[in-house]
């Protein structure tokens, strides 16, 4: 992201999601007085992971989402909906993209927070226009 707020909050968040998918792992034989401070361990590392999405999801309704969704003329974060409606094609098709599941197209660049996808409009332009460039340039190879 452009962002260096969105980049930190995000970083914030990914380590937080580490430390507790390590932390499960690791704490998965432990047994008696240890289970219990496994277990609370846990429970805080879930929580630091809960309030690092909520920080990141707060920054991004305060400082790029006016009321309403809308920054400028035109929102700079979209949903998948929003994304296929841009595109003209369902939404489904849009997270097969998101996902890389198209053959030989590649994936439109996003970032995730927590389920919430974040598609930055100039993301999905630039996109557009490396697939018209890719398509221009099979075309004349292939004349």
């Amino acid at each position: 992201m452009e962002c260096k707020t969105c980049d930190a909050l995000l970083a914030a968040y990914k380590q937080a999601v580490s430390l507790y998918t390590n932390a499960g792992q690791s704490f998965r034989g432990a047994l008696g007085d240890d289970s219990r401070l496994a277990l609370k361990e846990l429970r805080r590392l879930r929580q630091a992971c809960k309030d690092a999405d909520n920080a990141l999801m707060a920054h991004l309704h305060q400082d790029h989402w006016r009321k309403g969704g809308v920054l400028g003329p035109e929102k700079e974060i979209l949903s998948i909906k929003e994304v296929a409606e841009m595109l003209g094609c369902p939404s489904s098709h849009v997270r097969n993209l998101l996902n890389g599941k198209v053959p030989n197209v590649p994936r439109i660049p996003h970032l995730r927070s927590g389920r919430v996808r974040l598609i930055r409009r100039v993301a999905v332009l630039s996109w557009l226009e490396s697939l018209k460039q890719a398509t221009a340039a099979a075309r004349a190879a292939g004349r």
